[in-house]
């Protein structure tokens, strides 16, 4: 119920986390209204593991360990990770 808070306080676009969840938990999944709903029964322990390896490497810093970064693409597919705080640069792996 609360998909649409967590994106804002992560500070990234809902698509991005949809994509990485469908992905990573393969199964369809798609936002009405600020809710995210997954196409299968799934407990919130996983959902929440996922969520927070979604963190750990589309939103902190590998140099400062904080959230203060924003996603940038460099062109030919390939994005990286701008720590806003500590200046740090890091390429997404997808």
């Amino acid at each position: 119920k609360n998909f649409k808070a967590v994106c804002d306080k992560v500070r990234r676009e809902p698509q991005l986390i949809i994509k990485y969840l469908t992905k990573e938990l393969a199964v369809p999944a798609e936002m009405q209204g600020e809710r995210l709903i997954l196409q299968r029964k799934m407990s919130g322990d996983i959902l929440n593991k996922k969520l927070e390896e979604f963190v750990n490497s589309y939103v902190i810093c590998k140099e400062c360990k904080r959230p203060d970064t924003h996603i940038q693409d460099a062109g030919r597919g390939i994005r990286m990770l701008i720590c806003e705080s500590c200046g740090a640069k890091g390429t997404i792996k997808d």
